[in-house]
């Protein structure tokens, strides 16, 4: 990254960093309709807030409308107020707030603001987040007295271990891993493989993504 460009990641980094503390550790929506207050005041041209002053400097320099930023606050309270997805189409709805705005906010930054390369940021983003809810699947199971992601009674009848935080590379554990979030991979890979296409002129309609068969 270049060395210029490095203090404004800092600024939106600082920005999601402290709206996720409000969220995950205070459990405050109050305090985070205080930092989305904090954030119009800057977009108004009059932060007060260290991190705001950064963040409308940026926002100035490159153009970058308000939306991502209020975007994720959006994913942060519903942090606050979580109780469990019950669907795919939850899990996507949550990352369309949650991940999908920090793509968008990092190509702001490096000039691009076409539709094209933000969908395939947003299939990229979506990705990581999907693998980020596996990745912390014991903790969260923790943190919600057994309330998780996706249908708890699903996971806990066929992956009791993996609720344990006793996560092995099994057949099973790899199939809980496989199920457990469905379209993390396609996603990313749908997004990177995209992505490189288009860089080389070729048409994106003959790419076919193939899932390897499970082995047993």
């Amino acid at each position: 990254m270049p060395h210029e460009m490095r203090r404004h990641v800092h600024a939106i980094y600082a920005y999601a960093r402290i709206a996720d503390d409000f969220a995950d550790e205070q459990r405050s929506i109050a305090r985070l309709d205080e930092w989305q207050h904090e954030l119009e005041l800057a977009y108004a041209g009059a932060p007060r807030h260290p991190v705001m002053v950064a963040v409308a400097d940026t926002a100035r320099r490159f153009d970058i409308p308000l939306d991502p930023f209020v975007d994720l606050l959006k994913a942060f309270r519903s942090d606050v107020e979580f109780q469990g997805f019950e669907t795919t189409a939850d899990l996507l709805g949550y990352a369309r707030y949650s991940a999908n705005p920090v793509g968008r906010l990092v190509l702001y930054l490096f000039g691009f603001r076409d539709a094209e390369r933000q969908r395939l940021s947003d299939l990229i983003c979506t990705g990581l987040q999907f693998a980020n809810f596996w990745q912390d699947v014991a903790i969260d199971s923790a943190r919600w007295s057994g309330v998780e992601h996706v249908s708890g009674a699903w996971l806990t009848a066929r992956c009791p271990d993996v609720c344990r935080g006793r996560i092995g590379n099994s057949a099973r554990d790899r199939a809980c891993r496989l199920r457990r979030v469905p379209r993390a991979p396609q996603a990313y890979q749908a997004g990177l493989c995209q992505t490189w296409m288009a860089r080389t002129g070729r048409a994106a309609a003959t790419l076919k993504l193939k899932r390897e068969p499970t082995r047993r």
